[in-house]
Formats: C-alpha cells, sequence, structure tokens
C-alpha cells in the first residue's frame, strides 16, 4: 500500500473534528434548556438529554469513518460520499422547515439559526472531505494491490 497522502490525512483529522458538532448542538440545547422549555410550554418541551443517543450514534459513525478513510478503506471513501450527499438533502428540507412559522413557533427564536448553523458546518466540512478523498493523490492510497499468485514450482511433475 502506497504511503497515505496528506489529503487523506487531513481528510480523516476533518472528520474527527465533525464528530464534535451533533455533542455540542446538545450541549447548547441542555445549556439553554429553560428557553426550550419556556417557548414549547410544559406539553411540548424538549428534553435535549433525549436528543444525546441519537448524537452519540452520529458521533460513532464519523469516527469509524474517519478511521478506517485513514486506513485506506475505500468503502468508508464511498460512505462519506453518500453521507455528504444525504446531508445535502438534509440541510434542504431542514432548513425549508426552520423558516417555516409553524414548525419555530413553539422553539425559542436562538433555535433554528444554531441549528442551521450547525448543518452548515457539517455540510461544508462533508463536502470538504468529499474533494479531499477524490482528489488524485488520495486515488492510488484507496486502490488494493493485487499481489500475483505464487509462482509453481520448477521441476519434474508428478505421475
Amino acid at each position: 500500500m502506497p504511503p497515505r497522502p496528506r489529503t487523506v490525512t487531513y481528510a480523516a483529522w476533518l472528520l474527527y473534528a465533525l464528530a464534535a458538532l451533533p455533542v455540542a448542538f446538545v450541549l447548547v440545547a441542555v445549556v439553554l434548556r429553560d428557553d426550550l422549555e419556556k417557548a414549547a410550554g410544559p406539553a411540548g418541551a424538549i428534553n435535549p438529554v433525549s436528543l444525546l443517543p441519537l448524537s452519540l450514534i452520529g458521533v460513532t459513525l464519523i469516527v469509524v469513518l474517519a478511521v478506517f478513510v485513514g486506513k485506506g478503506r475505500n468503502w468508508a471513501r464511498i460512505l462519506v460520499w453518500l453521507l455528504a450527499g444525504l446531508n445535502v438533502l438534509n440541510i434542504l428540507t431542514t432548513a425549508r422547515f426552520l423558516t417555516r412559522g409553524s414548525y419555530s413557533a413553539h422553539k425559542p427564536p436562538w433555535y433554528a439559526p444554531v441549528q442551521l448553523t450547525d448543518f452548515a458546518i457539517m455540510l461544508v466540512g462533508l463536502v470538504t472531505v468529499s474533494i479531499l478523498l477524490a482528489t488524485p493523490s488520495a486515488r492510488p492510497f484507496f486502490r488494493r494491490t493485487v499481489t500475483s499468485p505464487a509462482e509453481p514450482a520448477t521441476g519434474p511433475s508428478p505421475r
């Protein structure tokens, strides 16, 4: 396997950095929990701690992808591209709902901008990682090297 190019190293480190975003969003929601409860009322209050398991799943997925991208696994590179594409669709649909009055009626005024900022940082990061993994210098690192089968033994053949 060829040595790991810088672009792959940068992509892996950027994925590690992006893994902190879901947890950061939950921490912001926990710190500003009183605002969430006041905006939603007692019946519709959002418990930010309930978002934590989903965030941990996202963090785990991104960290696992970073590890395997760093090891040169092509399937991880493909999953990063797929994740970037799905994130584009997620941001487009979420931004549409966040700007509607009915969705944001039960949320404090800071909620939509924080969530959109979180999504935008994730989008820019995943697109950057996708581009880094698609560069010509990164391609050979993800290709498998085929070893030739052992040469047949020379000598008289058994009968």
